[in-house]
């Protein structure tokens, strides 16, 4: 993908996180949304990174 259009994603998806902040501050906690917002940012990239680019990044083995 095009480094430009990877900025122009990257600066919608930033702005769009402060205004969903300011609509959900009116219904939860702040510790509760940003909880759920990092356990919901986690979960997508890890399918992104599990599920899209299988074979490219391996799973943690247990020591």
């Amino acid at each position: 993908m095009n480094i430009v259009l990877l900025g122009i994603l990257f600066t919608i998806l930033w702005t769009s996180g402060a205004v969903s902040v300011k609509f959900g501050l009116l219904s939860s906690p702040p510790l509760t949304m940003g909880t759920i917002r990092f356990i919901l940012a986690g979960s997508l990239l890890m399918l992104y990174i599990y599920g899209f680019r299988r074979g490219k990044y391996p799973l943690p083995q247990k020591l």
